[in-house]
């Protein structure tokens, strides 16, 4: 970027078109002139500060309508015989400027009835349906997860996607809560200033600044804070995370190209309209092949057999059996977030039993009370509660039968399933010296 052009973020919102013009009317006079502008920035070049008159208009065709698109050429050929230059354009809005030598150009817009109808329809079909329906769906995953929504379940303590969506969900919900409120109030008070015949309301610089800054850098937290848990599953969930994660790239990526495509070819040939229709299948078709794969691919990983690894404490069948037992099946597994560091599974089969040890250790006992209580939860018929002291913890007790017994210490969680009665107390001795 030269000392003659600099980028500058956009930050507007598509229903706080009216700002632009004063916008960019107060960034000539300070000696800069709109060359591109995007959804996020805008590009401008150095010129001698000078009064221009800028018009911001919206385009009543597709948002996907191609530059080439004849009815966009009409419109702009239009605009400028009634006096206004082209400049550039990002989704439906047109921006036009009119030199500061010339003669007062015609509007663009002559009905506010009309023009009102037209922005209403486009920002109405483009932000606020989407936005809504985002709304609508993560209000059903929030009242979803379980009888009482703001409890919070243990299982999503156990992933950084899961940890991530327990705690952004209810601001991305407030999120698209503030975006509807924001652009059902624009579309009341454009309808009511075209009901008594005045001007569209024009949004004050800062404070639409303001909206598209909180907005866009809101969005953008929260893409971060997504990418970055992916990153993290699929570090702790080996192959299968990374294929995965092919799955979101190719539709993001696909879509994108295909968007440009349109926005240059056009769809008005047949040969575009095959293009497209192809690349769509090829696309669709690509994503699921991988979807495919990575399930078969995980099926084959957890059906493979895992050594245990140094370092993990998990009850052994030696350890009841003093080594006389041959054993016939064997598997570990791990994983780990934020909020619950290590968290493994790990069992053992032989002819003479079995054993598995599910171990959990959150940051704090906070958290852990959590996992003790969600799993007791799953297994609520039948509880056989036992004096904590007798195995030194902070609560035990036995789900189904004395074979299974789960205990909470500190802000470790342990659960012990096995063909053992856990209530003995050589059991509970062979345990406490293993584990605790």
């Amino acid at each position: 970027m030269s000392k003659n052009t600099k980028k500058v973020f956009w930050g507007f919102l598509l229903f706080d078109y009216k700002a632009v013009n004063e916008y960019l009317e107060k960034m000539a006079e300070k000696g800069w002139m709109l060359q591109k502008v995007g959804r996020y920035t805008a590009q401008f070049k150095a010129i001698e500060p000078q009064s221009i008159k800028f018009y911001v208009d919206v385009f009543p065709g597709s948002v996907l309508s191609a530059d080439n698109n004849q009815e966009l050429i009409n419109y702009r050929d239009l605009c400028e015989e009634s006096g206004w230059i082209f400049v550039d354009d990002y989704y439906q809005l047109q921006i036009f400027f009119a030199p500061s030598d010339t003669s007062t150009p015609i509007p663009i817009q002559t009905d506010k009835v009309i023009e009102q109808k037209i922005a209403e329809s486009k920002i109405v079909k483009n932000e606020l349906l989407p936005f809504t329906l985002l709304l609508l769906f993560y209000l059903l995953i929030f009242a979803s997860d379980s009888l009482n929504p703001f409890q919070i379940e243990y299982t999503e303590l156990l992933t950084f996607i899961g940890v991530t969506n327990t705690v952004l969900l209810p601001y991305i919900i407030f999120f698209n809560l503030i975006i509807i409120l924001l652009m059902s109030i624009w579309v009341f008070r454009t309808r009511k200033a075209v009901k008594r015949g005045i001007p569209l309301p024009k949004p004050n610089i800062k404070i639409a600044k303001i909206r598209g800054t909180w907005f866009y850098f809101s969005f953008l937290f929260i893409f971060l804070i997504y990418f970055i848990s992916i990153i993290g599953d699929v570090i702790s969930t080996p192959i299968t995370g990374i294929i995965m994660l092919f799955i979101p790239l190719i539709g993001v990526f696909g879509g994108l190209f295909l968007r440009k495509y349109v926005k240059n070819n056009g769809l008005n040939n047949k040969k575009s309209i095959i293009f497209v229709a192809v690349s769509t299948i090829l696309i669709v078709t690509i994503g699921v092949v991988i979807m495919i794969f990575g399930i078969i691919n995980a099926s084959v990983f957890i059906t493979k057999e895992r050594e245990l690894p140094q370092g993990y404490e998990v009850m052994k069948l030696d350890d009841f059996y003093d080594g006389n037992n041959v054993v016939l099946h064997r598997n570990f597994d791990n994983g780990n977030s934020p909020l619950v560091p290590t968290h493994y599974d790990y069992y053992e089969i032989s002819k003479k039993g079995s054993i598995r040890t599910e171990h959990y250790q959150a940051i704090n006992s906070y958290f852990a009370k959590i996992i003790f209580d969600g799993i007791i939860e799953e297994h609520d018929e039948k509880l056989i509660i036992t004096n904590p002291t007798d195995w030194n913890a902070d609560d035990v007790v036995f789900l189904d039968n004395t074979g299974t017994i789960l205990i909470l210490k500190s802000n470790k969680v342990v659960l012990i399933d096995g063909d053992f009665d856990f209530s003995d107390s050589n059991t509970r001795n062979i345990v406490l010296s293993k584990l605790f």
